[in-house]
């Protein structure tokens, strides 16, 4: 179904692209537009580590999300919301289990070759910093447990960009990230270590100055916390070290302007 959804959105685009005009402010408008837009995701939220026989994962997810993203042309700020049902720790009965992801990220493009500068369809390095805010939580029996993890690092990758005409612009980026990471309420930093991607497809002006931007993102990251976390086991409860992984596919549609 997400994917039917996909290629509708991008006939949209296409179709809407015929109708548009052509990009304001010559080629910096055409790279330098910003957006909104509605987002739909899958999230699988996890601990990287075996558990131990009988154990549970509390905050494990694997569901859908849904959120909304501004884009502008140096800054990206995203946020997810979803909430799926689990089985309680026992086994008898469910328990419900949320997320929510927030992200702030920047990001310069440099040009290390002139000739991709000032033309249509361009090559380069941005290089930026981000902040997240991921956090988990499981509710059953009335009581709820979270977890908190916020992270701070610095990013560097490869983009581009390629002009369809007058009014069509595809646009790819890849940034790697490393910085720090730490949980809530707990103390003690850790490592977080991400890759973020994704291409995005924008018209020009179709009513006014707004025009359409359709797109998919993928995030895939890690969480390596020298704090403990809570494992449930069929005998015994204990407290161990904790890495967690990630990994998010955004499907976005939207207005720029």
């Amino acid at each position: 179904m997400a994917r039917l959804g996909l290629w509708l959105c991008v006939g949209l685009c296409l179709a809407a692209s015929a109708q548009a005009q052509t990009f304001p402010g010559g080629l910096d408008g055409l790279y330098g537009r910003q957006g909104g837009s509605l987002a739909y995701h899958t999230i699988d939220f996890k601990l990287e580590d075996d558990l131990p026989a009988g154990g549970v994962d509390l905050f494990a997810y694997d569901g859908p999300a849904y959120g909304v993203a501004y884009k502008g042309s140096t800054t990206y700020i995203g946020l997810a919301y979803g909430r799926q049902s689990a089985l309680n720790q026992l086994g008898t009965g469910d328990a419900d289990v949320e997320q929510l992801a927030v992200v702030l990220a920047t990001a310069v493009p440099l040009y290390p070759f002139a000739r991709f500068r000032d033309t249509p369809n361009r090559f380069y390095t941005p290089v930026g910093a981000r902040i997240s805010y991921r956090r988990a939580r499981r509710t059953e029996d009335g009581v709820s447990t979270e977890l908190g993890l916020t992270t701070l690092g610095l990013s560097a990758g490869l983009g581009g960009g390629v002009s369809l005409g007058k009014a069509l612009l595809v646009t790819a980026q890849a940034m790697p990230a490393i910085g720090l990471a730490t949980r809530a309420f707990d103390g003690g930093f850790g490592w977080h270590r991400v890759v973020d991607a994704g291409v995005t497809l924008v018209s020009g002006p179709v009513i006014n100055r707004f025009g359409l931007a359709l797109g998919y993102r993928f995030r895939g990251e890690v969480w390596s916390l020298p704090s403990t976390i809570t494992i449930i086991g069929n005998d015994a409860t204990r407290s161990t070290a904790a890495d967690y992984e990630g990994a998010q596919h955004t499907f976005f549609l939207g207005l720029s302007w």
